[in-house]
């Protein structure tokens, strides 16, 4: 096994330096002779005219413009030069002479001695991207050599080469064009490859290989049909180049749609997403602003060498994801993109509409798409520019009442979902990072009878922490109370009937607490407080009623069916009530301002938009409301019993989450007990939700069965389960509430698990 993974190393470094060393054969072949940018058209009476002239050629750069008259290239006549022949276009020249407003000049063409445009799309962009390209590939050959990861080192370097030959093709040099050639079109199959092993990795796969062998056929058509028709008619070489290019990237999208419809529940959906936006933001400019537009119009709207920078975003994005270890789980935040590419087209309308009067030459419509295109993408990068910069530099520039407002609200969401103190703990720690930009955080508790501080780990190594413990221990010590030591401070997050429990910000740089600071910490004390308080009166009363089943086994279903029959009693009635008022006074609501914007159209001054929006919310609550109404009493458990109200509650968790479900419901009869059919409906629902919440689980099954008077409910995660079964585990509010629920109907139940081997519950009811 080593010697094939010393060799599998030793080819791709192979292939690593024999790509090298062509980029570094191709650099020098660029620097030998200038990029002219200079296409003829043959006129009626045999002359040569100057027609497309790119603006980073030599041609450019001598003032040879359009309509010009071309006399000699070499000396020699026009139709002698072998690129006129061929392709219509001065290269590889060592002297044109050219009429031009009435005077006849012959210009030498050299190389520039000075850094031109040509130097910096041919030689420097390339280039960088090729180091770029050597760094992810370094760091891909650190890690274990597998067909995904060898495929993608082969891609990108492959691309480098591409990105290399360009400028040689771009000089109709026979090397670069037949190297641009192989590698133009053999980087998309590539890359299709590279998906195709990554995902059948990790044992997802959405191709068969007749895939992968039908692009490889394709490729191989396509390169023998440009091989051979770029010796017969070697002017049209590039329309066929570009023609194949497009029938390939066509096959490759089609495969990835297929890869996303696929995964659309499946939890490597946002990955798969991921790479087929990169691609598409990599490809998108080059197809539109050169690619279509030369097939269609026979001149583009942007060159190719300014659309092909995008490039850039294909190594960037795996650089990413190598770095944050994140190729299965990353779920890059694209949630922005729709707004920022709304308000992005602004400015380039703005720009369109006074260009004319600024500049006083006119706009054509290739000039125009080209100021629309660079104006929004510029705007679009800023965008994102700007955004990740308020996000590094808020914590210590913006720090103001709204973003403490902000917090205070992203504290309240999140405790909501917290069923413990460590889980409070944690919800704190993430706002002091989040907000004051803390260094590390430490939560302990103080004895309420002699002030003595829980152990913690390398307290005595930490001057600052034992500062503040200090100062603790010999201070009036209430909820809400803070104390600060230097760059450090600790709260007071709330208390219980024997310790208070404290959370302390700790800091290596200077770190000050105002007034505005002080008044959030002590808000956020607040609310912690009342949840520590009433989280530990639950567990205080879970225990009580555990230590009575202990004390009297056998003797209590009584007392537990009493209390779940109360607490279905007024899940009921509160249904009722939402339905019958707040529902109701909504649905008012929402004729009112229908009736408002109604007027609003016949012409009555009133702000539409804003009605919409009001509209859209009352919207967004009367679903909010509605869905809270079946959470508390389903209403099709009654009308379609067990089977259709488990279907509508899996349906509603697959939209929720990205776990796959597998649920199935087998023999199970309509008359049964309806407290029966309600608490299983109610374990399953726990069961769920813990799965989503803490299970990490990527596949859950749920099957029921009834069968001799039994009803069977088995429960799978391959999440990442429970370290040890104990009384203390079991007492977890989700699982204890499901065992007191099967003891209060005298079932069975029985739960299987350990450290990373999923979750298996298994409950049977007599019926």
């Amino acid at each position: 096994m080593g010697w094939i993974l010393f060799y599998k190393k030793a080819f791709v470094i192979t292939l690593m330096i024999i790509s090298a060393a062509a980029a570094f054969l191709m650099i020098l072949l660029n620097l030998q002779y200038p990029y002219i940018g200079l296409e003829v058209q043959k006129q009626d009476h045999g002359e040569y005219e100057a027609g497309t002239v790119s603006t980073i050629g030599w041609a450019h750069a001598n003032q040879i413009q359009p309509g010009d008259q071309i006399l000699e290239v070499n000396g020699n006549p026009v139709e002698e030069h072998s690129t006129v022949q061929d392709y219509s276009r001065v290269e590889k020249a060592e002297s044109v002479t050219v009429l031009s407003e009435g005077a006849v000049r012959t210009e030498p063409v050299t190389m520039s001695r000075y850094f031109t445009e040509e130097h910096l799309y041919f030689v420097v962009f390339p280039s960088f991207f090729f180091f770029l390209s050597l760094w992810l590939s370094l760091l891909l050959l650190k890690s274990t050599i597998k067909p995904h990861t060898s495929m993608l080192i082969l891609f990108i370097m492959t691309l480098s080469l591409c990105y290399h030959s360009a400028g040689l093709a771009a000089k109709l040099s026979q090397t670069g064009l037949y190297i641009q050639t192989v590698t133009f079109l053999l980087s998309p199959v590539l890359f299709l490859q590279f998906v195709y092993h990554y995902f059948m990795t990790y044992k997802e796969s959405w191709l068969n290989k007749n895939w992968m062998k039908g692009a490889y056929l394709l490729l191989f058509v396509l390169l023998l049909l440009n091989t051979a028709l770029s010796v017969a008619l070697a002017s049209t070489g590039r329309m066929i180049l570009l023609i194949s290019f497009l029938l390939l990237l066509f096959y490759i999208f089609s495969a990835l749609t297929k890869g996303i419809v696929n995964f659309r529940r499946e939890p490597v959906l946002n990955t798969f997403k991921m790479l087929f936006i990169s691609l598409v933001i990599a490809l998108a400019p080059f197809t539109f602003l050169y690619v279509l537009p030369v097939l269609f119009t026979g001149s583009y709207l942007l060159p190719g060498e300014a659309v092909s920078i995008f490039i850039f975003v294909v190594p960037v994005i795996f650089l990413y994801l190598l770095c944050t270890d994140q190729l299965v789980n990353i779920q890059l935040y694209f949630s922005r993109l729709g707004y920022y590419l709304g308000i992005s087209a602004l400015p380039p309308v703005l720009v369109i509409i006074f260009f004319p009067a600024l500049s006083n030459a006119p706009l054509t419509l290739s000039l125009t798409l080209q100021v629309f295109s660079v104006t929004y993408l510029t705007t679009l990068l800023f965008l994102y520019l700007k955004s990740y910069l308020d996000a590094k530099l808020r914590k210590s520039l913006f720090l103001g009442k709204e973003q403490f407002k902000e917090s205070i609200y992203r504290l309240t969401m999140r405790m909501r979902q917290n069923k413990s103190v460590e889980e409070v703990q944690e919800s704190i720690e993430k706002e002091f990072q989040e907000v004051l930009n803390v260094d590390r955080t430490v939560h302990f508790f103080i004895s309420k009878r002699n002030h003595t501080v829980s152990e913690m780990e390398s307290s005595k190594d930490d001057f600052d922490l034992m500062q503040l413990i200090s100062i603790l221990k010999r201070s009036p010590v209430s909820t809400g109370a803070i104390f600060q030591s230097g760059s450090s401070f600790a709260l007071i997050i709330g208390e219980s009937s024997e310790y208070y429990y404290v959370t302390a910000g700790l800091n290596d740089k200077p770190f000050r607490l105002d007034d505005s600071k002080k008044e959030w910490l002590l808000t956020l004390s607040y609310y912690s407080s009342i949840l520590l308080e009433n989280l530990l009166r639950i567990e205080d009363l879970l225990q009580e009623l555990e230590d009575m089943t202990l004390e009297k086994e056998g003797n209590t279903e009584w007392l537990t069916r009493l209390l779940f029959n109360l607490s279905e009693k007024e899940r009921s009635q509160l249904s009722v009530d939402l339905h019958d008022s707040v529902l109701q006074e909504l649905l008012v609501l929402k004729r009112e301002v229908s009736e408002i914007k109604s007027a609003t159209d016949m012409g009555t001054a009133i702000n539409s938009a804003r009605l919409e929006k009001l509209e859209e919310g009352l919207l967004d609550v009367i679903y909010l409301t509605r869905e809270t109404c079946h959470s508390l009493l389903p209403p099709l458990l009654e009308s379609n019993g067990l089977e259709g109200a488990l279907d509508d509650l899996a349906s509603k968790f697959q939209l929720r989450s990205n776990i796959k479900l597998s649920l199935t419901a087998t023999g199970l009869k309509r008359d049964t007990d309806y407290e029966v059919t309600l608490a299983l409906y109610r374990i399953v629902q726990e069961l769920l939700n813990n799965a989503m919440k803490h299970s990490n689980a990527e596949n859950v099954s749920v099957s029921l069965r009834q069968q001799h008077g039994t009803i069977t409910l088995e429960y799978n995660d391959n999440g990442m389960g429970i370290s040890s079964l104990n009384e203390q585990t079991v007492g977890k509010m989700g699982l204890f509430g499901i065992k007191e629920r099967v003891n209060s109907l005298k079932g069975k139940i029985s739960i299987v698990t350990e450290k990373n081997e999923g979750l298996t519950v298994t409950i049977r009811l007599e019926v």
